[in-house]
């Protein structure tokens, strides 16, 4: 699906929906498909001021270590990642039977 930047300015009132835009009065920048570059292009409160391409942004998976970690952990055993609780402090320590404080 193709995507395109468009500048227009909206003659209209704020508020003013379409192509699946809630649009405000005045000049702003939208990202829209064709068929929603169309309906502003048919729209007689709308100018089209200026549209450029939006390039999708490539995949590249070669040489990307975001699934390093994700195979650490899967290949970790579930033994490693369990360690014993800690037992909790106290706040005041009981005496010794027979002993001094």
């Amino acid at each position: 699906m193709s995507l395109f930047s468009v500048r227009l300015l909206n003659t209209a009132h704020d508020g003013y929906l379409r192509a699946k835009r809630c649009l405000v009065k005045g000049e702003q920048m939208v990202e829209v498909t064709a068929a929603e570059l169309a309906q502003l292009e048919a729209d007689p409160r709308i100018t089209i001021i200026s549209v450029s391409d939006v390039q999708p942004e490539t995949a590249d998976t070669c040489g990307d270590t975001s699934g390093d970690v994700v195979s650490e952990l899967v290949s970790g055993s579930v033994t490693d990642a369990v360690q014993e609780p800690e037992p909790e402090p106290t706040d005041v320590e009981k005496p010794k039977k027979g002993g001094k404080r």
